[in-house]
């Protein structure tokens, strides 16, 4: 929303409320983990590139203030989940898991 309302665009985003849920985060971390030419980029190198090309006169580096914070949490909190599944349980189903030894 912050592009937005330096675009004078605000009122006619307001009728859709802001999602705040697992899958806008994982938009959002797409979108900042990702150049234009589908580059994979950390958060900060991301941000670098789109003031780069977009220069700092433009909507997204006024309203970089504002939104960065925000973006940075998504991406932090994306980042997290990733983490906690990388090493996903053992299936207790599985003859080789812990617990599951033959008798």
């Amino acid at each position: 929303m912050c592009v937005a309302q330096v675009r004078g665009l605000a009122d006619r985003l307001a009728p859709f409320p802001r999602e705040e849920t697992p899958v806008a985060d994982a938009l959002t971390y797409a979108d900042q983990t990702v150049g234009p030419n589908g580059r994979v980029m950390d958060f900060e190198q991301r941000l670098e590139d789109m003031l780069r090309r977009h220069g700092p006169d433009s909507p997204n580096a006024k309203a970089q203030r504002q939104r960065t914070p925000r973006l940075r949490a998504a991406v932090r909190r994306v980042e997290r989940r990733l983490d906690d599944t990388a090493d996903p349980p053992a299936d207790p189903h599985d003859e080789g898991a812990p617990g599951h030894e033959r008798r």
